[in-house]
């Protein structure tokens, strides 16, 4: 099992550098002779670094953590879990339960988000226009589209929730990265 653990964490660590967010998932499977399990255990491990490291920064932090979670050879023979949070890193193995995380996706769009307009008719030169007036829009007559709705109809409260889902991804997005 920690000849498993060590293997799944240290390629993880050689990858992850290399990904664009940094963070690398997997899973090995090992037999667990010792239990005397008949079929194979898995050991799933996830490594991340911040962004701001460069892929050789990246995999030598997470090497570091890996050597630290690995120091005591006494706790690790019999654990299941563990992780190393460091400022840069972040290490995390357990055994037998997948770790499940989704990295990279955006908020689906709110389905009151405005929609971009399209470019604006250029009008005819020969088209008649009266001097200084300005069409005025019938009450009956629709509004276009992206138009705010009045302050305190049905509807204008879609900023506010937006950004409370823009600062609750930020939240996730913070604590997947251990900060």
């Amino acid at each position: 099992m920690n000849k498993t653990r060590w293997q799944l964490l240290s390629q993880l660590a050689e990858s992850a550098g290399d990904q664009p967010l940094r963070v690398m998932i997997g899973s090995l499977a090992y037999p667990d002779h010792v239990r005397g399990y008949p079929y194979a255990q898995m050991a799933y491990g996830l490594v991340q670094c911040t962004r701001d490291l460069r892929p050789s920064e990246c995999t030598r932090c997470l090497k570091d953590q890996l050597v630290a979670v690995s120091g005591n050879i006494t706790d690790m023979t019999t654990s299941t879990n563990g992780f190393v949070k460091g400022f840069s890193c972040y290490l995390r193995y357990q055994l037998n339960h997948p770790i499940d995380i989704v990295a990279g996706q955006e908020p689906a769009p709110s389905p009151h988000s405005p929609q971009p307009l399209g470019p604006a008719p250029v009008p005819s030169p020969h088209s008649p226009q009266p001097s200084g007036s300005t069409p005025v829009p019938s009450p009956d007559s629709p509004k276009p589209s992206g138009a705010a709705p009045p302050l305190g109809s049905k509807g204008s409260e879609t900023p506010l929730v937006a950004a409370l889902v823009a600062a609750a991804w930020t939240v996730v997005a913070l604590f997947v990265a251990g900060v």
